[in-house]
């Protein structure tokens, strides 16, 4: 491992397709107008995705959607401190790293080339994923509201926990992290803007600088650590599906719950990402499973959550591209 002083703060790029999108076209020599040409394309996808999930139509006179020249600044310091671009202004290219993190066609779970990267690069990465690891049931509650009125910031709540960052910089990490699976969180609606943010991953100190398959390592104040994606078997998340959603229903099957709902119930319940949930509904949605009846259908999203929620709570698609919103479930006659 390459030793350096981590970054604190990391810069406002808060999904890694923005990043994808920068460097694919800086890689094709796109120059700046270009390259924010590409950022608000993929700012206007995700707001498509979004309100036609909530059942609404294309979104208009989104003024925000017309720029994107931050996001072009915060996509170029993300890609030079990661290692993915280097050189002055003008003289930029792409670095070895840079070019094969674009050769791996599913980036979000190839560690070698993205998280392990984003975690060794950025301490609030390190201390956020290492606060949940210690904290009780590794889990802590949250909120991103600054209380300027109370007097409150985010810093003066975050720095008792370990956290030494400021509420931007843990926003954007969380949403990195978690699309990296290695932690998750979901919304609570209950105090403002608080959420629950949990560890999805298992960290260990070692002794080995080699990484675990599946997995990362990084030095955290001359400690080793390695981090390994949590999964869990077949059964046991069907056996929690069921239950949770017995408990969403007050115990009456084949009533509609919100897909996004049920995964945030198992996904915190098990300690598991989003992406491992999603991956295990590919296989019961198929109406395949031996224990479970399971109907899904389309339908619309609350339109109540705050936008900035809403790509978390975004179901994956049917073959058929339509985005599955509901579930109803029911054991089958043979089922145990």
């Amino acid at each position: 491992m390459s030793e350096f002083e981590p970054y604190r703060s990391v810069p406002r790029v808060s999904r890694l397709e923005y990043l994808v999108d920068f460097l694919t076209a800086f890689s094709k020599g796109a120059n700046r107008a270009e390259l924010e040409s590409k950022l608000i394309e993929r700012k206007s996808w995700f707001e498509d995705e979004k309100y036609k999930a909530v059942g609404r139509g294309k979104p208009f006179g989104n003024k925000a959607l017309a720029h994107a020249s931050s996001l072009l600044t915060d996509s170029f310091a993300l890609s030079r401190q990661l290692g993915f671009i280097q050189g002055k202004e003008g003289d930029r290219k792409l670095t070895e790293e840079g070019q094969r993190f674009l050769s791996v066609s599913d980036y979000i779970s190839c560690p070698n080339l993205f998280a392990q990267r984003f975690v060794r690069t950025y301490s609030s990465a390190q201390d956020l994923m290492l606060l949940l690891d210690k904290a009780p049931n590794h889990q802590i509650t949250l909120s991103t509201q600054t209380y300027k009125k109370e007097g409150r910031h985010f810093t003066e709540i975050a720095k008792p926990l370990g956290l030494h960052t400021d509420v931007v910089t843990f926003i954007i990490t969380r949403e990195i992290l978690s699309q990296l699976s290695l932690i998750n969180w979901k919304p609570t609606y209950e105090h403002g803007s608080e959420c629950i943010v949990y560890l999805s991953s298992n960290i260990e100190k070692t002794d080995n600088p080699n990484e675990p398959v599946g997995g990362l390592t990084f030095k955290n104040n001359g400690t080793l650590y390695s981090a390994t994606i949590r999964s869990e078997p077949y059964d046991v998340i069907r056996d929690t599906l069921w239950s949770e959603y017995m408990e969403l229903t007050d115990y009456v099957p084949l009533f509609p719950v919100f897909y996004s709902d049920l995964r945030s119930a198992v996904c915190c319940k098990l300690r598991i990402s989003d992406k491992v949930f999603d991956a295990f509904a590919e296989l019961f949605v198929s109406g395949n499973d031996t224990k479970l009846d399971v109907v899904w259908s389309s339908g619309s999203l609350p339109y109540s959550r705050d936008s900035a929620n809403l790509l978390k709570s975004l179901p994956p698609k049917s073959v058929d591209g339509e985005y599955i919103i509901y579930l109803k479930i029911e054991k089958k006659e043979n089922g145990n």
